[in-house]
């Protein structure tokens, strides 16, 4: 039954969804004919908790230059959907400003022969960097980025999130310009997340040195590629649990497992395990306090574990 009725509520925000979809196209058609498209449409608001069913987040694209994107709100309750021609222009104004943005700012890291995305979003900047994540590629590559933002005029007003990306990533879904709404997407889809390795956010109108840089640039410990990183320091954890703790034990090594950069070295992941004494299976209550937790720091740089030991506060939650 529950199934049943989960299912009829999907496909009716389905139809919902879709006949929004050919309401904007139509009323577009009328007062923009031929200039802009329907990318997506989602709920404004939590279908599964408000009673607002009326309202839509709308994502619209310029047909002459898709990579011109922004979002109008759609009312099905109101009229045209509560919007006018001068909401749809001046959002596309607004987007057409932030694309010419990022292809400046594109442009002095093609300059530079830096292969990057890059995407202006209000007063964020996103440069994603598709390239292997070595210490001297990073210190190459922030170079090249801070000799860009020199050159670039919206520096001092813009907030920057550097990504280092896999470099197989490029292959996949490459866009020189990132619109935000492509952004917002490959972060819910995870697919940002897994294909990051090092990232850095940083104030335009207060750049640091370079060793100072260096020292904020962080590895992602829930990238892709973190997952042999895990093996690795849950093995070490077991073997510290067998030399020091008394038998029978048990130590959660899959779920509950927190993990943070280091605080004393940002190329290092802190990973806690938390054991259970008395007993050598999963504790039959899910909500079990364990006994303690064995932490270990894994430094990603060398691929190796280089401390091991017990700790009774319990691990960071996520």
């Amino acid at each position: 039954m529950a199934l049943t009725c989960f299912l009829m509520f999907f496909l009716f925000g389905c139809a919902r969804k879709n006949e929004t979809a050919q309401a904007v196209h139509s009323w577009l058609e009328k007062s923009f004919p031929g200039q802009f498209e329907v990318l997506k449409t989602s709920y404004a608001k939590n279908q599964w908790i408000s009673p607002d069913k009326n309202t839509f987040r709308v994502v619209l694209a310029s047909k002459a230059d898709p990579a011109v994107q922004f979002t109008i709100i759609w009312d099905r309750s109101a009229p045209d959907g509560g919007i006018t021609d001068s909401t749809v222009y001046t959002a596309y104004q607004y987007a057409l400003s932030q694309v010419d943005a990022a292809r400046s700012l594109y442009a002095e890291l093609q300059k530079r022969n830096l292969l990057a995305s890059v995407g202006v979003n209000d007063t964020l900047a996103d440069i994603w960097v598709f390239t292997e994540s070595a210490a001297e590629i990073r210190e190459n590559v922030l170079h090249t980025v801070t000799s860009a933002l020199a050159a670039w005029p919206h520096t001092a007003q813009t907030e920057f999130q550097l990504l280092f990306m896999e470099p197989a990533s490029w292959e996949e879904d490459y866009q020189k310009i990132l619109p935000p709404a492509t952004v917002h997407t490959l972060e819910q889809s995870h697919w940002q997340q897994d294909n990051c390795t090092f990232v850095l956010r940083m104030q335009g109108d207060s750049i640091p040195a370079m060793q100072e840089l260096k020292k904020r640039l962080r590895v992602n410990p829930r990238a892709k590629r973190a997952s042999a990183w895990l093996d690795t320091a849950s093995q070490h954890a077991l073997k510290w649990a067998d030399r020091n703790l008394q038998k029978p034990f048990y130590v959660e090594t899959k779920q509950y497992v927190g993990e943070q950069v280091d605080p004393q070295d940002p190329t290092a992941v802190r990973y806690w395990f938390p054991y259970f004494l008395r007993t050598n299976e999963v504790p039959a209550s899910t909500g079990a306090d364990p006994d303690g937790q064995i932490v270990v720091i894994y430094q990603t740089e060398k691929n190796v574990c280089t401390q091991v030991f017990r700790e009774k506060e319990d691990a960071p939650r996520y």
